[in-house]
């Protein structure tokens, strides 16, 4: 078996093993500009097939206000434009049905929250009522109009979800469907769903969670009697992924910190279930990875999702041996999942083209540019400014580049991030633009240059308190550039409970520091993306760091650290270090410069690079 080989899925003819997951895009009900750039992209890229992101059959369904919809028959012209732009790409197109059911979101349903019994969903705080037999049915039929109208818009296989804790898996579940009727015999829901769709007469491919790792969840072992009954009604295929929306959202979207080894151990007890073709989603954006799954006929197709938010033509560089040019995802979430839910639509940190309907316009006259700085921001200008024809010298302070970006990978559990910084990297190496190292550009230089763009960066910000000189002082920059620092110290405290004060925090207990966090503030890592915070507080929490809020600190008295909360000091013990991580200000720029990323606001990689890209299209 080879990734790129002909093959078939039922009597589907498709060239190649590699589809694309129906990735949340948050662009609108209706199709937008943004829905064609993106399935433009990732249809051109080079994958069999292209699921479309998910709708749901009804609106007491959806997760997010901007969900494309599908549920009447009036939006079959918008989805068959998307649907359009697949096949005109040689790419085949799947529609994917869901009801969220429980897992809904209540401020785009109207409060109105169903699932198979009266269940709280954690995620949403959200307590469903239990589905009348009315509802039951108007469902099963909200299915079969949408799998209609799914064919009408031009799809060739119809996705059921019913896994990932959603209304399917809602009622096989023993722990969430308490009913009395006869829909308390778990596979009913699920076969009724299966038959209503079927009936439109498209292969049907269904999606399950290989094991919702949690407590009370579902189990791979639970999933038997489901993918049996699936083989018997004859589905095309069963798509794998992990987790359950409501309960392990971390393994839901494979963020960076969960291990694979869980997905792949799933997936080869599924293979002992079935004979039906298995389709494996979960960070196979790796090539060796992806080789080695493959040989090992983990499954027999492979959906890439965020490796093709990160970079569309992903397959086309691993089939044509250019995998060295590959924009890797890390897992992150941050620019997609964090701006889904935020109401910005699908993005991604290190590429800003996502959904992006423009395009580079040539420079009118020949410019040399002045790129101070080789951070995240720098390097995506120098690379847009190349492309649009500009002459352009990068001048780099350091001996290599990547800016503060590199310290991103220090962190606990963040060692994925290594790659897509990386990549950056190596995207401005191959476009032929001049790099000057270990040179601070000066204004003399400045003659030379029709465009200056300042990607100097931020600076932390340095605090002084009484006593602070007995005391090792650092902050989170020079902690992360070099830990070592911190060596001989036992018991240290963290000044500023932002991301990077807890992102300190967590790699310091993870070797075996005693730490304590002060924040001013009611909370700590508020500047977290949700998952990332959560899973991060939770190891602070198992390793015993003590966190004190709405606190201050006044000075040390010898080595103690004396703080001022609710209007009383106390002292909170004796440190040997204090790591202030207070926050960051922009570092001086030229005059008569154009600032970018951090020197011109603050942020993070998500906002340094998009600052780069936006301001190299317009100068």
């Amino acid at each position: 078996m080879q990734i790129f080989e002909e093959t078939s899925l039922g009597n589907l003819h498709l060239k190649n093993r590699l589809f694309s997951a129906p990735i949340k895009t948050g662009y609108g009900q209706t199709v937008t500009d943004r829905h064609i750039a993106y399935y433009s992209s990732i249809s051109k890229g080079g994958v069999a097939m292209v699921c479309v992101e998910p709708v749901s059959v009804t609106l007491s369904g959806r997760e997010h206000p901007k969900q494309l919809r599908l549920d009447s028959d009036e939006f079959i012209s918008s989805v068959e434009k998307i649907i359009d732009t697949i096949h005109s790409n040689g790419a085949l197109a799947c529609v994917h049905l869901n009801h969220a059911g429980r897992a809904a979101n209540p401020k785009v349903t109207s409060n109105v929250v169903i699932s198979s019994s009266e269940v709280l969903c954690p995620l949403t705080g959200a307590v469903a009522h239990e589905m009348t037999k009315g509802e039951i049915f108007e469902t099963i039929e909200a299915f079969k109009k949408t799998a209609i109208r799914a064919k009408r818009s031009g799809a060739d296989v119809i996705e059921i979800q019913m896994g990932h804790g959603y209304l399917v898996s809602q009622f096989y579940s023993k722990f969430i469907n308490h009913r009395k009727d006869e829909y308390s015999e778990p596979l009913k829901f699920a076969n009724d769903v299966i038959n209503a769709v079927k009936s439109a007469g498209l292969p049907v491919i269904v999606r399950v969670s290989g094991d919702e790792m949690a407590e009370n969840g579902l189990h791979t072992e639970d999933l038997k009697d489901l993918i049996q009954l699936v083989e018997n009604k004859g589905v095309a295929a069963i798509h794998v992924g992990m987790g359950n929306a409501c309960v392990s959202p971390a393994f839901y979207y494979h963020h960076m910190f969960v291990p694979k080894i869980f997905h792949e151990e799933s997936l080869r007890k599924i293979r002992g279930f079935t004979s039906l073709p298995i389709i494996a989603a979960g960070r196979f954006g790796d090539p060796e990875r992806l080789e080695n799954a493959v040989s090992g006929k983990l499954a027999d197709f492979f959906a890439l999702g965020r490796s093709l938010v990160a970079d569309p033509e992903f397959p086309n560089k691993i089939r044509n041996g250019k995998t060295d040019e590959i924009i890797y995802c890390g897992g992150c979430v941050q620019g997609c999942l964090a701006k889904v839910k935020s109401g910005e639509g699908l993005g991604c940190i290190v590429n800003p083209r996502v959904g992006w309907a423009g395009k580079i316009e040539k420079a009118q006259k020949h410019k040399r540019v002045a790129i101070i700085g080789g951070g995240p921001s720098g390097l995506e200008a120098a690379v847009v400014l190349k492309e649009r024809g500009y002459e352009v010298e990068i001048f780099e302070e350091a001996k290599e580049l990547g800016g503060t970006a590199k310290l991103a990978y220090v962190a606990v559990g963040k060692e994925t991030m290594k790659k897509p910084i990386d990549s950056l990297i190596k995207k401005v190496l191959r476009s032929d633009i001049t790099i000057t190292y270990n040179t601070k550009f000066t204004n003399s230089g400045s003659r030379n240059y029709d465009i200056i763009l300042s990607a100097v960066g931020s600076s932390p910000i340095k605090i002084n308190v009484p006593g602070v000189e007995n005391v090792i002082q650092l902050t989170g920059h020079e902690y992360f550039s070099n830990p070592e620092k911190l060596k001989n110290a036992k018991k240290i405290l963290i000044v500023g409970g932002g991301m990077i004060g807890i992102e300190a925090a967590d790699h310091l207990a993870n070797n075996g520091k005693e730490v304590s966090i002060i924040e001013m503030f009611s909370d700590i890592a508020r500047d977290m993306e949700p998952i990332t915070r959560t899973l991060t507080l939770n190891r602070l929490d198992k390793a015993k760091v003590k966190v004190y809020t709405k606190t201050k600190l006044e000075r040390f008295e010898a080595n103690h650290a004396i703080c001022l909360t609710e209007n009383k000091q106390i002292d909170i013990g004796e440190f040997d270090a204090v790591i202030f991580t207070i926050g960051v200000k922009s570092n001086p720029s030229p005059e008569g410069s154009i600032k970018i990323g951090d020197a011109k606001k603050p942020g993070q990689i998500y906002d340094a690079v998009h600052s780069g890209f936006e301001t190299a299209l317009k100068v």
